[in-house]
């Protein structure tokens, strides 16, 4: 419900389509085949989904305070994530394919800005902070957006510091676990039988 900060309905989730070794180049072909149907409004992957909450975390600092480290729950998600579950942007935006360049970008949500010591949502914006995994300085990561919080897990627990990443640019394990479609009112039986 929107209550929780997303919108469940007239979602279809796909789960196990991931592994250590997924071929992202499959998993294109396979989303632009269903892209053209006409029930389906938007469709997006992830590592984790709210109510499919996947454990995983790691340690990120301030670029400018590397040794005031915060641990973020980590989620890997695809193009038009927060469009396809119905979440909101605080500030800034998220992946989308014609924006996505070489850079090494990621979003944060609402508690995760506090964690790491901004003031506000915006000045987080373009800001960098270091991803520290097997080394002390792994990854330079630069923030394109803000997503308002919302329960990843179940209702009334409180929400956790969280860090999106694009698929397998951040980090080098980046899978999909979970393949979620927004589909037009009426339209779920039969967007079910198309996508089986």
């Amino acid at each position: 419900s929107r209550q929780k900060g997303f919108d469940a309905d007239q979602r279809i989730v796909i789960s196990s389509i991931g592994t250590e070794d997924f071929d992202f180049s499959k998993f294109r072909t396979f989303k632009k085949s269903i892209q053209g149907h006409a029930s389906i409004i938007n469709v997006t992957a992830a590592w984790s989904l709210p109510g499919f909450y996947t454990p995983g975390g790691s340690v990120f600092s301030r670029s400018e305070s590397p040794e005031e480290r915060v641990h973020l729950s980590h989620n890997v998600v695809d193009y038009d994530f927060i469009k396809t579950l119905g979440l909101s942007l605080a500030t800034g935006r998220e992946f989308t394919e014609d924006r996505m360049t070489s850079e090494k970008v990621v979003m944060l949500n609402e508690t995760a800005v506090k964690a790491l010591g901004y003031s506000n949502p915006e000045e987080a914006i373009e800001k960098v902070i270091s991803y520290h995994w097997k080394v002390a300085d792994y990854a330079k990561l630069k923030i394109i957006g803000v997503v308002k919080d919302f329960n990843s897990r179940s209702p009334g627990m409180p929400v956790r510091p969280e860090i999106f990443m694009f698929s397998n640019t951040v980090w080098q394990y980046g899978q999909y676990y979970y393949f979620i479609a927004h589909v037009s009112p009426g339209q779920h039986q039969e967007t079910v039988a198309f996508l089986e």
